[in-house]
């Protein structure tokens, strides 16, 4: 079936000419990841050179031009004869007729961006439209799609058969994602992702042995490649498999505007926000809008492990059928676990009282706290117990023949071929549990690092609920608190270990459900949050951290502690308020809200002030931190020419560096040029910092002023004038 479908897509490409004459290779691909959003068309390279005439790919009339400093930049619209429209965009200027029609209206509306229908401005296949460019966004390339007649954008790779590609994907890690409530990787409640080993012909494996407990999902990490170039793409099609059956399957054929920003819910969102690394589900959830998957109506492309291993293979085409294979097992996790009773130490030998499962054989190492290095033991004694009757406590003599070892790691093969592992430490020193927080969706994880043998419960306060300790193989160990079980706004972790409190921690939290707004408010209604409806799809907690900022005092001056909405790996929807109450301002100013890391970084948020209540109010797509400050630094500007003082026999090119370095230029509207107080057009490119005009008049004979203001987006202001001359 694949095959025929390359044959008839191929059959049809000649219908198109291809747009451009830069070259047939591409630097990004259908719907690759954006953040935000899909990528809608292919990039094609241009060599980092602009300037490379744009054709019509067939009979049709240009349909919409539009021009702006952001996004596509300058771009056109071409309405085919068939009905579909090819996009051109990142154009760095059109035909002179379309160039001269844009700029008599720019300048009209004293306003570079521009959206213009042509009326009757037919075209023929093969006709220069445009020329190649940078405008928008990116280093020089060609972005070009094309849309159905429902504005719905096509693989443009199922028109052409122009990219040469006999290179297989290149797969890098697989992630495994716990689904159920208690499901866990290898006894980890968190997910887990493996790098993994090409062997040849493009299959990989997970050299890792995989302990699943529950339901659980697959993610993959990687990307495509084409002949002759070392661009990376994403990949064309997925197809998942357990016991040779096909439970899932995405197809990146077509893509909807109206559902591209829900490509948080086909990426692993946490991961994304954790590592930088875009994971691709293999599955499927509820709320999942997208139209990319072949949907089953027996599979969502979740696998429930039961009591038998699961053996699974993945397969990762490009558009052209090459393909990459992963093949792995996911072996039923039993709960078995080596329980470890007691454990002594005299002289040069370790005395270790444990339980576990029946083995074949039994291996012990010998390392150090400080570098987590191992050694194999020469010599071990089994003094009691009997290792074929797990309901007999194994008494082993170790020796131990480094003095500076204090950790002892226990590892076997059980008589079901099941490899178990446990890290346990001879110190008895008392120990300051500062657990990792980990908030995945509805549940929340603490995760421990080196507590090896210690004995712990966990209570919920004050809702009377204990959660247990899930001790993992390495001397770490997890608890997870199921949200549902989570009755309070505000509830208390209690940690004892061997009866003694080691921990206590209150939490402070807001419940979400899909199709529910919230109004919640933390520190004394100093910090609220409000939603909408459309923000969560998934039941979810998030909770508030206050700290103080003077960590950030260096940067800007702050009239409010810096307030965190954790997780921030919880994807939005919609957009939030963000309400952060201050009670007096140290001085006037333009104060507003900022994003910030805590520390250098500083992002500028849109903000409304209510001096009758001393709240100020922002927008936001995403959580994190937050904190009211003042910018009180206008904008940086240099005119570069026409220098002043300058002397010039015909009209000099505008060049202008300008930014602003804490709340940003914004927007075109906020940069202002006047020659002799008249009106002048300027073409800004926000990536690089410069602006760039020129006089549509000769200019006369005699002095000249040039006056340049430009207003960041907290109103601070920078103004320069320099006076020129034209001989």
């Amino acid at each position: 079936m694949v095959s025929i479908f390359f044959i008839l897509a191929y059959s049809h490409a000649q219908d198109y000419l291809w747009p451009t004459n830069s070259s047939t290779y591409l630097a990004s691909s259908f719907c690759e990841f954006r953040e935000g959003h899909y990528h809608s068309g292919i990039d094609i390279k241009t060599w980092l050179q602009e300037g490379y005439p744009c054709y019509a790919i067939e009979d049709g009339y240009i349909e919409r031009i539009r021009v702006s400093p952001f996004g596509y930049g300058k771009v056109l619209y071409l309405r085919l004869k068939d009905g579909n429209t090819a996009v051109y965009a990142h154009l760095q200027r059109f035909t002179k007729k379309i160039d001269q029609s844009v700029r008599k209206r720019q300048l009209a509306n004293q306003k570079y961006s521009l959206t213009w229908y042509p009326e009757n401005y037919s075209v023929k296949k093969g006709e220069i439209i445009a020329y190649t460019g940078r405008t928008g966004i990116g280093v020089p390339h060609f972005h070009f799609e094309i849309r159905d007649k429902e504005h719905r954008p096509i693989n443009p790779l199922s028109f052409y058969n122009q990219v040469r590609d006999n290179r297989r994907p290149h797969l890098e890690a697989l992630a495994i994602i716990p689904i159920s409530q208690n499901a866990t990787i290898n006894g980890s409640f968190l997910p887990q992702f493996l790098p993994l080993s090409y062997i040849k012909d493009g299959i990989y494996i997970v050299k890792d042995a995989l302990k699943v407990k529950g339901k659980i999902g697959l993610a993959i990490n990687g990307y495509d490649q084409a002949d002759d170039v070392v661009n990376k793409y994403g990949f064309y099609q997925t197809t998942l498999y357990t016991a040779g059956e096909e439970i899932f399957k995405i197809t990146y054929d077509k893509l909807s505007f109206a559902t591209t920003s829900h490509i948080y819910t086909e990426i692993h969102y946490p991961l994304w926000i954790n590592t930088g690394k875009v994971f691709h589900k293999l599955y499927i959830e509820p709320f999942n809008p997208l139209s990319f998957y072949t949907r089953y109506t027996s599979s969502d492309g979740t696998i429930q492990i039961k009591d038998r291993t699961v053996y699974f293979s993945i397969v990762i085409s490009d558009y052209q059928n090459n393909q990459s294979i992963i093949q792995g097992e996911l072996i039923p996790d039993n709960g078995e676990a080596i329980s470890v009773e007691d454990i002594q130490s005299k002289d040069d030998w370790a005395y270790i009282k444990f339980n576990s499962p029946p083995f074949k054989e039994i291996q012990f190492f010998t390392g150090s706290n400080n570098n987590q290095l191992f050694f194999p033991v020469d010599y071990y004694e089994i003094l009691e117990g009997k290792i074929s009757n797990p309901k007999e406590s194994i008494l082993a003599k170790v020796n131990m023949s480094d003095s500076a070892h204090d950790l002892i790691k226990i590892s076997m093969n059980t008589i079901e071929k099941q490899p178990l592992q446990r890290t346990i430490s001879l110190s008895d020193s008392s120990y300051e549990l500062n657990p990792d927080i980990h908030i995945l969706g509805k549940n929340l994880i603490l995760n421990f690092t080196k507590l090896y043998n210690k004995v712990c419960e966990i209570n919920i306060i004050p809702d009377g609920k204990t959660v247990s300790m899930n001790y993992l193989h390495n001397g770490n160990a997890q608890a997870l608190i199921p949200g549902e079980i989570i009755e309070s706004d505000t509830i208390g972790v209690q940690i004892l270990c061997d009866q003694k409190l080691l921990w206590f921690k209150q939490f402070d939290i807001a419940k979400i459900y899909p199709n529910m707004s919230i109004n919640k408010v933390w520190f004394n209604s100093s910090l609220a949050l409000r939603t909408t409806e459309n923000a969560f799809l998934d039941t979810a907690i998030i909770t508030a951290n206050a700290y103080p900022s003077d960590s950030i005092q260096h940067v800007l001056p702050a009239a409010s502690d810096i307030y965190e909405l954790y997780p921030s790996n919880i994807p939005l929807f919609d957009k939030i308020d963000i309400q952060v109450k201050v009670d007096s301002l140290p001085f006037l100013g333009s104060w507003s809200i900022f994003r910030t890391d805590g520390s250098n970084s500083l992002s500028y948020l849109p903000t409304s002030y209510d001096s009758s209540t001393s709240i100020f109010r922002a927008q936001t797509n995403s959580l994190g931190k937050f904190v009211v400050a003042c910018d009180t630094t206008p904008p940086y500007l240099e005119i570069i020419s026409p220098q002043g003082g300058g002397n010039y026999s015909g009209n000099p090119q505008i060049n202008l560096k300008l930014y602003d370095e804490h709340s940003d230029i914004g927007e075109e509207d906020n940069i202002s040029l006047l020659l002799n107080g008249m009106f002048v057009l300027p073409e800004w490119d926000p990536e690089d910092n410069l602006v760039t005009a020129q006089f549509d008049q000769k200019l006369e004979t005699g002095n000249h002023t040039l006056t340049v203001t430009v207003k960041d987006r907290c109103g601070n202001i920078t103004r320069k004038a320099i006076y020129f001359t034209i001989n």
